[in-house]
């Protein structure tokens, strides 16, 4: 991104000619007349003829127009000259953007007058065709020089960007341009950069090299390279304590990596820097607080609903994360309705429109319209593992045994896709959800044959695969023969599992260990082994207490998500052991401690054990959207 030219803007048909601009204010005289030169044909907007036609405006190019000297003091007039140049030196020199100047022309020897107003700059830089105009103006407050730059969009006249007044010592004037350079850079770059498009996160960098590290950490963070997306963030961060998206898109990643207690804590820091926060930040910070386990989900909807109003992209986006989280799939479809599928920041979101697109309809039990969304996603993207299982568990769930056999074709042809992180995705998860979707709607031949093929699939893979996904290649085998109802072989590996943590740990522990526990508890159920069940389901009632202490002291990794996990897989003991009213109450209270209680829910409906609540009442309630 080193001159931001991965924006997908049309650019003008010439290219302004680089002048190396001198810095103070001799080298200003000299500067006036070059620019004089090479402007000369812009003083025709004042006699242009009514009848002429108006140039056509190029979007990325930038005129810089003097600041105007609003101190009083006609000493202070090089200033608003030398910072114009200044800033026309550095756009030039770090490649943000073209650029011309947007003063009055002056002929050779004149000397420059003091700078003219915004209205007559705008109008140069109209002339010139330029799409962007810097421009801005300077006050004296005591002994104090106050600095104020806007960036507006020439056509329609409105405010793009407009960094935090700068305040210096008179005295140290030389040393405030090089901070209005430098903040303005940052600015110009995130008004003109497509990805932030409609304000898609607070774009108020304190220079242009932090704005780079930021989006390094964003791009990243898109790849799920989140180790390294972290540190280009916090980089960024550092430069200036009062820049409050690097902590908001910090405290994000943490989540995203569930790194709980830390990204508490980070909010916590945001949180003591309220007085920095825009209207913008302070809605995103409500919204991220709303993803938290007891965060206020109904807050969180009404700030994405006023984030989409003056930044349609980020609001919306927050919106249906937030829905998908309270489990209120229908709203989450009403804020995906209203995104834009046609801007350029929705190639970098697609696949995650769809896949969500097709999860709320999913949990809303509209599995056509499920299928219908995931199949318009894999026409974009073919080989997308998860819109490839929204199409899977669509058909399953229809019952619609040959199509789905079909498509696992498809699946078990292609190589497993690692996501980053310990997100890693193969074609057997496809296979196995499958097989439990299936199940959970009744078609128990069908879900049985699904799970058979999954197995063969996965006994027939090479040494060299089962090494690269050690721990996966027995995870998966364990839990096709779990679908099987093969108790005995299930029992066993899981038991074997169970005493080799380093074996199969891919960065979730809490998470893994409880599913083999409450899996290998349920065998040993099926087992008439019900002293074994019930003991492991002590066990994890013990670990749910221990999450839940961790979470009040601030001192654990998971806390409340944690608790949420063993909570379910208790349920699940619950369930295979006929105590149908405690496995709902169980799961209700996962439920009440989870984080994205949607996906949650998603997990809990095809989940093998609750076969036993598919018609008892409280627990079809308990699958029920909340909006």
């Amino acid at each position: 991104m080193a001159a931001l030219d991965s924006r997908e803007v049309q650019h003008r048909q010439t290219r302004s000619t680089p002048v190396r601009l001198a810095r103070g204010v001799a080298g200003l005289l000299a500067i006036a007349a070059i620019v004089g030169g090479a402007v000369a044909a812009s003083m025709a907007i004042f006699s242009r003829q009514s009848g002429e036609p108006e140039p056509t405006l190029d979007a990325n190019l930038v005129a810089v127009a003097a600041l105007e000297n609003r101190t009083g003091d006609v000493a202070l007039d090089p200033l608003g000259r030398q910072a114009a140049a200044q800033i026309t030196q550095a756009v030039q020199q770090h490649g943000v953007a073209d650029i011309v100047s947007a003063e009055v022309p002056l002929a050779a020897g004149d000397a420059p007058e003091r700078p003219q107003g915004s209205e007559v700059a705008s109008a140069l830089a109209r002339a010139r065709g330029a799409g962007v105009i810097i421009h801005g103006t300077y006050y004296l407050v005591g002994d104090s020089l106050e600095f104020q730059i806007r960036i507006t969009d020439v056509a329609e006249g409105e405010l793009m960007s407009a960094p935090r007044p700068l305040m210096t010592h008179r005295e140290t004037s030389d040393d405030a341009l090089r901070l209005v350079e430098e903040r303005t850079l940052g600015a110009l770059a995130a008004a003109l950069d497509y990805r932030a498009d409609d304000l898609d996160f607070p774009t108020q960098p304190p220079s242009l090299e932090a704005y780079r590290l930021f989006w390094q950490g964003i791009d990243a963070r898109w790849r799920y390279e989140r180790e390294e997306a972290l540190g280009f963030i916090r980089q960024a961060g550092a430069m200036d304590s009062t820049w409050i998206s690097p902590l908001l898109y910090e405290s994000l990643t943490l989540s995203e990596m569930s790194r709980f207690a830390e990204e508490d804590s980070v909010l916590q820091v945001a949180a003591g820097r309220r007085e920095h926060m825009s209207e913008l930040e302070h809605l995103m910070f409500q919204a991220l607080l709303a993803l938290n386990a007891d965060g206020d989900r109904a807050i969180g909807l009404q700030s994405a609903r006023e984030l989409a109003a003056i930044a349609p992209s980020v609001g919306l986006r927050w919106g249906y994360i937030i829905a998908l989280f309270a489990h209120r799939p229908q709203e989450g479809l009403e804020f995906l309705a209203r995104v834009d599928t046609t801007g350029p920041r929705f190639k970098r979101l697609g696949a995650e429109y769809w896949r969500l697109s097709s999860t709320m309809h999913h949990l809303l039990g509209r599995f056509e319209a499920q299928l219908e969304a995931a199949r318009d996603g894999r026409s974009r993207f073919p080989d997308h593992m998860y819109l490839l299982g929204g199409q899977i568990t669509a058909l399953a769930a229809l019952g619609r045994t040959a199509e789905t056999e079909a498509l696992l074709d498809t699946v078990l042809a292609l190589p497993g896709t690692v996501l980053g992180g310990s997100s890693v995705v193969t074609p057997q998860l496809r296979a196995l959800d499958a097989a439990a979707e299936f199940q959970a709607h009744g078609f128990h031949d069908a879900g049985q044959t699904v799970a058979q093929r999954g197995l063969e699939w996965l006994e027939t893979r090479p040494a060299e695969w089962r090494q690269e996904h050690a721990g996966w290649y027995e995870k998966g085998k364990a839990a096709f023969l779990y679908e099987l109802g093969r108790w005995e072989e299930a029992r066993d590996l899981y038991d074997w599992l169970a005493k080799k943590p380093d074996y199969w740990y891919t960065g979730h522990p809490v998470e893994w260990e409880s599913y083999i526990l409450a899996s290998l508890a349920g065998a040993a159920a099926r087992l008439q082994d019900l002293e074994r069940a019930r003991a492991i389901r002590t066990e994890l009632a013990a670990r749910t207490n221990e999450a839940l202490k961790a979470d009040a002291d601030r001192s654990g990794a998971a806390g409340k998500s944690a608790a949420a996990r063993l909570f379910l897989c208790q349920a699940r003991i619950a369930a295979v052991l006929g105590e149908r009213e405690e496995a709902v109450r169980l799961l209700s209270e996962g439920f009440r401690f989870s984080r994205a209680k949607g996906l949650y829910v998603d997990v809990a409906h095809r989940q093998r054990d609750f076969d036993s609540l598919r018609d008892y009442p409280p627990y079809r309630q308990f699958l029920k959207p909340r909006g």
